[in-house]
């Protein structure tokens, strides 16, 4: 992983206005989780979170894809690819319980990592951004059906 502050602020704006849980935010609110957010890198390969590690932040995925994967290496079930646009972790900060899955990238990817108690503090301050939380939880679950 690569920690590189490479995205100007403007991009970052415009990044989060097209995540679906950050959509209706003002550019001000934008701005200012754009601001807080680190940019990282992961490899081809790499595991960006592992399965029963502790889950303290999340991620948006700026460029690339990911694979999020359930069980031991050799019975591995992949569970869903992620890419430019969706967010990865918000459950495990959500309940502050350990990661539910690995998650690997599939490619190069590009990130924008926000802290687990600052999208917390995001989510008690913005009702439509924990409305939208519910709405993307709620179609993971029935992904999982």
């Amino acid at each position: 992983m690569e920690t590189l502050q490479t995205v100007p602020l403007l991009e970052r704006v415009l990044k989060l206005r097209a995540v679906p849980l950050f959509a209706e935010l003002s550019p001000d609110d934008l701005k200012q989780i754009a601001e807080i957010a680190r940019e990282e890198w992961y490899h081809d390969g790499e595991i960006i979170y592992r399965e029963g590690e502790e889950g303290n932040e999340m991620l948006i995925i700026v460029a690339g894809e990911t694979s999020i994967i359930k069980g031991a290496a050799g019975a591995e079930k992949l569970l869903a690819i992620r890419k430019e646009g969706d967010i990865i972790g918000e459950m495990a900060v959500i309940d502050s319980a350990h990661r539910y899955a690995t998650v690997r990238a599939k490619g190069e990817v590009r990130a924008l990592v926000i802290s687990g108690e600052m999208f917390k503090t995001i989510l008690r301050d913005r009702p439509e951004v924990s409305l939208s939380a519910l709405r993307t939880l709620s179609r993971r679950l029935r992904e999982r059906e």
